[in-house]
């Protein structure tokens, strides 16, 4: 399988040099496909999910840092799981054993990450309220 593309090589370099550095988010996008095929399992395979699906019940971990491609600070989605048990062990696989969330690798200490649950149809409940508060705002 590691014949099929010549730079497989370089590509499994990056990753672990990324992955190293402790951002194996940017680790798998090393990879192209997001290793699914590729990275072996030690444990069992973690269901992302598109954070988006309003449909779905979802357990989304953000990162609140500067975007510099919109130029302010602002909570960045880092990954979303469809199970709670799935999202709780990326909570303590981002962190050495017993130090939780606030001891993560931050740039700036106004860098954090947070957990939510999101339900279905929060989104759409939360564009009503927006849409029904800007129509009260112009007296409509």
């Amino acid at each position: 399988m590691l014949d099929a593309d010549p730079n497989v090589g370089a590509q499994l370099r990056a990753a672990a040099n990324t992955a190293a550095e402790g951002r194996p988010v940017d680790a798998y996008a090393c990879l192209g496909d997001h290793g699914t095929a590729r990275l072996p399992h030690h444990t069992e395979p973690v269901a992302r999910i598109d954070a988006g699906n309003d449909d779905l019940m979802r357990y989304v971990v953000r990162r609140y840092a500067y975007d510099p491609q919109r130029r302010e600070r602002r909570h960045q989605i880092v990954a979303a799981f469809d199970d709670e048990r799935e999202w709780a062990h990326s909570w303590t696989s981002r962190c050495p054993a017993g130090t939780g969330p606030s001891r993560w690798p931050v740039t700036d200490p106004h860098d954090h990450y947070t957990g939510l649950v999101l339900e279905p149809g929060c989104q759409r409940r939360q564009q009503s309220g927006r849409l029904t508060r800007r129509a009260v705002e112009r007296g409509c």
